[in-house]
């Protein structure tokens, strides 16, 4: 998959009519807000999950793109939001089994290595579904930079880049012929007066006048 780079005012408006994921025509628009932190604030998570939630939160960044998809496409953030808090509710639920389990051996028989096993065990359903939710998010289109001026989202169809630079390109040559084009005021009543025009005509030299 590519990356294209936009303007904010760019993609949140008219963009090429081109499935972003596949590269088909495109059928319908999709408003989508898109959230982008940086990399930098993972190692926060290592410290405590919430203190990362709260740094990413005050470091984030945000930006609207109107995305154009298919037919097939449309629900494509949808569905990357339905499997992955899918995924944690079965999670969720896991790990509540697993820790009642662990409790309730460790109350019964005081089997401490029973209760470690089973914890670590939870622990590994963890990490499991971080790694799920990394593989999903890497598979979806999703922004890597947002800055004041501009967005870069990965995970796009090559054919959508060419759409968009073809778009530019067309959107540059009008303006340069436009501007080419134009005439100031000042320049047009100039060449239209017939003082003007009479000053630009050469004078008759004296030679000329005695000649005639």
């Amino acid at each position: 998959m590519a990356q294209v780079r936009l303007h904010l005012h760019e993609a949140n408006g008219p963009l090429p009519a081109v499935c972003m994921f596949c590269g088909e025509t495109s059928t319908v628009v999709i408003a989508e807000k898109l959230v982008w932190w940086p990399r930098w604030t993972y190692v926060f998570f290592f410290v405590h999950p919430f203190l990362w939630a709260n740094v990413a939160w005050c470091a984030s960044r945000s930006a609207w793109v109107q995305a154009p998809f298919c037919s097939r496409h449309q629900r494509h953030w949808q569905n990357r939001s339905l499997s992955i808090w899918s995924a944690g509710t079965v999670l969720v639920g896991i790990l509540s089994g697993i820790a009642f389990i662990a409790v309730a051996k460790f109350f019964e028989l005081g089997d401490e290595g029973m209760a470690i096993v089973i914890y670590l065990g939870g622990v590994s359903l963890l990490a499991i579904w971080i790694m799920v939710i990394v593989f999903i998010h890497h598979m979806t289109i999703r922004p890597s930079v947002i800055t004041d001026t501009e967005i870069v989202i990965q995970g796009v169809a090559e054919s959508f880049v060419q759409a968009v630079q073809e778009a530019d390109r067309e959107r540059l040559e009008t303006r340069s012929a436009r501007d080419n084009a134009q005439v100031t005021p000042e320049g047009h009543a100039a060449a239209n007066d017939p003082g003007h025009l009479q000053a630009r005509m050469p004078e008759k030299s004296p030679t000329d006048a005695i000649e005639e």
